[in-house]
């Protein structure tokens, strides 16, 4: 495959992201927002429980600043987009969950 038809594969893929979540009602949320929500409801869907301090060790999330991600819950929770549950056994600790 061309660098050139790469390319064009990649537009197609975000042409089609942004579609879906203008259909979903995402479309007012930033990127960062979107790609968290989307990390919580790919680990929530796999059964698997997220905390804030997991987030900034994600690939996808290592060019981002702690303070930017925590913005960033912070709007998602203020839109009632995500929420959090404290853990039964050790209070310090949040786990995240998105609202279906």
């Amino acid at each position: 495959m061309t660098q050139k038809s790469e390319l064009t594969l990649l537009y197609s893929l975000r042409a089609t992201l942004h579609e879906m979540e203008t259909a979903m009602g995402l479309s007012d949320l930033s990127e960062l927002e979107r790609s968290i929500l989307e990390y919580i409801a790919f680990c929530q869907k796999n059964e698997q429980k997220v905390v804030s301090s997991e987030l900034e060790d994600q690939p996808i999330f290592k060019e981002v600043s702690r303070a930017s991600i925590f913005r960033a819950l912070k709007q998602l929770k203020n839109g009632d987009h995500i929420y959090q549950e404290t853990d039964t056994v050790d209070r310090r600790v949040k786990y995240l969950f998105a609202n279906a």
